[in-house]
This record gives structure tokens, C-alpha cells and sequence, in this order.
């Protein structure tokens, strides 16, 4: 488990621990959630002023990332951003899922994910 596994030695993980999915975190291969979970923290970060969906004590600490990706539950966008639809609150919701098997994390819902930023640029603009 890499969340109590140092960065080095045999264990090693590629990409940054701050977009880390819980499956990568887990030991598990890159597919459709990881790209689905990604897309959601980067819209979640744009629309909250580069805010993560959870905080960390020690943001320098890679192994306190991968625990929050693992297992700290996402804070609900709405409480940063009340005035965000409650229709793209759920969806973030979904993207931003931790159990691995969940339908919300597929290529479908990348698909939605990604409609959707083209969606809140739209409305932001």
C-alpha cells in the first residue's frame, strides 16, 4: 500500500500525489476512473480558486496526499461555492467517488466531466 510505503525503493509512483487517484494510491493500474477522478479534482480546483477537495496538515508531504486521496471524504463543493448548481455539486460528487468499482468513474462519465467544463466556462464567462 503506498500510502505507508516510502517514495522509494520498489514502491514508486508516477505522477504527482496532489491528483493522485485512490485506485493509483491502492497499487492499482491507470484506466477511466483515474483519467474521470483527475478530471473532476481539476474542475473542482478551478472553480474553487485552486482549493483541493480536501486539506492536508502538511502540503509538502506526499505521503499526506495519497492518504487524502485513499481515504479522506472530498468536501462538497457547494461549501466553497454556494452559489454552484447542485447538478454539477453531484456530478463532482461522482467524479470525486473513492470506490474503485463505481459506476460514476467510467469512460461515460469522463465523457460528462469533461462536457461540463466546456459547460461552467460557458457559464463563468
Amino acid at each position: 500500500n503506498l500510502v505507508t510505503a516510502t517514495l522509494t525503493g520498489a514502491q514508486l509512483l508516477a505522477g504527482t500525489p496532489q491528483f493522485a487517484a485512490p485506485e493509483l494510491v491502492a497499487g492499482q493500474s491507470a484506466d477511466a476512473r483515474s483519467d474521470v477522478y483527475g478530471l473532476g479534482l481539476v474542475l473542482y480546483l478551478v472553480l474553487t480558486g485552486n482549493r483541493f477537495p480536501f486539506d492536508v496538515a502538511d502540503p509538502e508531504s506526499p505521503g499526506q496526499w495519497l492518504k487524502a486521496h485513499a481515504s479522506t471524504r472530498p468536501r462538497r463543493l457547494r461549501e466553497l461555492r454556494p452559489d454552484a448548481p447542485e447538478a454539477l455539486e453531484a456530478l463532482l460528487s461522482r467524479a470525486l467517488d473513492k470506490t474503485p468499482a463505481a459506476p460514476a468513474r467510467s469512460a461515460a462519465a469522463a465523457r460528462e466531466v469533461s462536457g461540463s467544463i466546456g459547460a461552467v466556462a460557458a457559464a463563468s464567462a
